[in-house]
């Protein structure tokens, strides 16, 4: 028996729910901002999230790509992902944005081991991070995922 394939909008499911699911993220969350990490499929554009509803991920289907003759279905997906945080540490002439360091260092491989394991028919092939932070203190990171299930050679019709 073949299961369905997987969709964009499936694997956002996934991911949203690891997210939510994630004790460890949720933790996380709750330790640095107080709050748990909420978490979205698409946003309202009428009242997009801003820096009181930080922490959060918006999780958006972007593309999907297949064909008779591919090995595997690509999907991308782009999550946008905000925090607080205006605390600047500096010793000397040295300056550091902590939320910077907390978007890169902490969040994020958090957020990629919950993808790595989300889901069991599919895996994460490539992920680019861009920051944003001309909004501060609201720190966004826009994250580009592609996600390959692999499809088996009797569906290659």
């Amino acid at each position: 028996m073949n299961e369905a394939p997987l969709t964009t909008i499936t694997i956002a499911q996934s991911y949203a729910q690891t997210f939510l699911d994630d004790a460890n993220l949720q933790a996380w969350a709750n330790k640095a901002f107080g709050k748990g990490m909420a978490v979205h499929i698409g946003v309202d554009f009428q009242r997009p999230p801003v820096e009181a509803d930080a922490p959060w991920i918006s999780i958006f289907p972007a593309a999907m790509r297949t064909g008779p003759q591919r090995g595997s279905i690509e999907h991308d997906l782009v999550l946008i992902v905000g925090i607080s945080d205006n605390v600047i540490t500096t010793t000397g002439s040295y300056s550091e944005m902590r939320g910077l360091k907390r978007l890169s260092c902490e969040l994020l491989p958090k957020l990629q081991k919950c993808m790595d394991f989300a889901l069991p028919k599919a895996r994460l092939q490539e992920m680019e991070v861009e920051f944003e932070i001309g909004n501060h203190p609201l720190l966004e990171a826009i994250i580009f995922v592609t996600v390959i299930e692999s499809r088996p050679t009797g569906l290659r019709r």
